[in-house]
């Protein structure tokens, strides 16, 4: 047997071996509620929270303050403001479902085209990164990928897919088990909606009460730049939210 052969060899068994020792994806996010004082029973609650950071678009860096309302599986709605070279912006959207809506100051309607599937495609993405629908409801599919390091971190990466869905990365902290980052590809509004990767950073987990830990840092790159810096705040689970949330701005 050939020496170059039996360097395959022994590469392909290094490589099978790594991967058995590997944690399966659904013990990787059971782990991942876990550290963060999650069940993971597959039982859904609503999410508030409220949000404040900088935005980076064309240039300017825009400071902003919002408060967000998400009912499982999809809808969300999120009011922003903030101010660009002296004029102040008040934002709100609600993604429900297939319809999204969207208002600045006066001016409020539907939302259309490649608007309106980036965002529900966001929405999606923010539902798989709450990790609880994953081990329960079947349409999820799985799949070990490679770790990366992420803020000097060693991960365990996990590959979700959804029919008709754009793929999402979740890597968690080999550590803790904590997710530490995810990845995705998006429709970018400020690039006329090309498709580039967003990667979204989860940093400083702190107790928001009840023994539950949620990260107090978010970094949003798209393209490889910087996009969002900011520090979620004021975490609530309520059993319920008011329909009428999602139904007009």
């Amino acid at each position: 047997m050939s020496r170059f052969v039996v360097s395959c060899l022994v590469v392909a068994l290094a490589a099978g071996a790594g991967r058995a020792e590997d944690p399966s994806p659904k013990e990787l996010v059971a782990k991942g509620l876990a550290a963060r004082g999650v069940k993971d029973d597959g039982k859904e609650t609503p999410l508030t929270f409220k949000d404040a950071g900088v935005v980076e678009v064309s240039g300017l860096k825009i400071e902003y303050t919002a408060e967000f309302w998400f009912r499982p599986p999809d809808a969300l709605r999120f009011e922003m403001k903030a101010e660009v070279m002296g004029q102040k912006l008040d934002i709100k959207s609600i993604a429900a479902g297939t319809k999204v809506m969207e208002s600045m100051g006066d001016t409020a309607g539907d939302v259309t085209g490649d608007k309106k599937t980036a965002a529900i495609a966001q929405v999606y993405a923010f539902w798989v990164t709450t990790l609880k629908p994953l081990n329960h409801d079947k349409a999820f599919k799985f799949s070990n990928v490679v770790g990366k390091k992420v803020n000097e971190a060693e991960t365990f990466g996990v590959l979700v897919e959804r029919k008709g869905q754009a793929e999402v990365t979740l890597y968690f902290d080999k550590k803790s088990g904590l997710l530490v980052k995810s990845e995705t590809q998006v429709k970018d509004e400020f690039s006329g909606f090309k498709e580039v990767l967003e990667e979204s950073y989860y940093e400083d987990y702190k107790d928001v009460g009840g023994g539950v830990k949620e990260a107090t840092k978010l970094r949003v790159l798209r393209d490889g730049k910087s996009l969002i810096e900011s520090k979620p705040s004021d975490f609530k689970s309520p059993e319920k939210l008011d329909p009428k949330l999602f139904e007009k701005l």
